[in-house]
């Protein structure tokens, strides 16, 4: 049986025998048609649309010769003008990483110091687990499906972790939600280290921000282009910690079945 691709070996593979330019919606059905990686999981084009912004991000030669439309680039003729425009164009990437739903009870919060920990891994293609503790933007807390509150996340003491740390304690707030979403402006370096986040916000990134997350949270049904804002999609991944008292618990329950 062959072996399955990264989604993003999956998305260079299409783009490079398509030689054309191809919507993100047309390069998930062809990976999925032709079986490409182990999973797409349940919005194919948003995982392909997510992979495609991080990859263009890290320097990969994707032209984006309209808006959700892709092609291998070719070659230019480098001009200052040219320069300006790319920096422009990526400029647009603003969300750098975020997660949507992930549960409050995955997470250790009765913690200090180096063991501080909020980790994802990159949704739809293996790569490295990443801390985003630290992680900086705008952050929701959800009752099920339902927003309860929307929330800023800054440098320093008031990073992501500590902001939903401050949550879990709230007696006001802490029976209110059960999960939450995050966006991040800091990316993720090829390391698994966050990088610094923009150095200034502008009037165009502020409004990019909001509309992108409205849009990923919102779904408007008219609205397809949340993923040529938008960064890579991280699932969450179970505290050590907690995965280690589930085994153990796991492992007390067999025993005393055992006596």
């Amino acid at each position: 049986m062959l072996e399955k691709m990264t989604l993003q070996d999956a998305v260079r593979k299409v783009l490079t025998e398509a030689q054309e330019e191809l919507h993100y919606k047309e390069i998930a059905s062809i990976i999925a048609a032709e079986n490409l990686v182990e999973r797409l999981g349940a919005t194919p084009d948003k995982s392909v649309a997510a992979t495609i912004s991080l990859m263009r991000s890290a320097g990969e030669e994707i032209e984006r010769p309209k808006r959700a439309y892709y092609k291998i680039a070719t070659p230019p003729v480098v001009t200052d003008a040219d320069e300006d425009a790319e920096v422009e164009d990526n400029a647009s990437v603003r969300i750098a990483a975020y997660g949507l739903y992930w549960e409050r009870d995955k997470v250790e919060w009765d913690v200090s110091g180096n063991k501080i920990e909020l980790l994802g891994r990159p949704y739809g293609a293996p790569g490295s687990v990443v801390n985003f503790a630290d992680q900086q933007g705008i952050y929701l807390l959800h009752q099920m499906q339902s927003v309860t509150y929307v929330g800023r996340t800054t440098a320093g003491n008031n990073g992501l972790f500590s902001r939903l740390k401050d949550h879990s304690k709230n007696t006001r707030r802490v029976g209110r939600w059960d999960r939450f979403s995050w966006f991040g402006i800091r990316p993720v370096h090829e390391d698994g280290e966050l990088l610094n986040a923009p150095s200034a916000l502008t009037t165009d990134l502020f409004v990019t921000i909001l509309e992108a997350v409205l849009i990923e949270t919102h779904l408007p049904p008219f609205n397809d282009k949340s993923g040529d804002m938008m960064g890579q999609l991280y699932d969450q991944v179970l505290d050590p910690d907690i995965a280690k008292n589930k085994a153990n618990e796991l492992l007390r329950d067999a025993l005393g079945h055992n006596r």
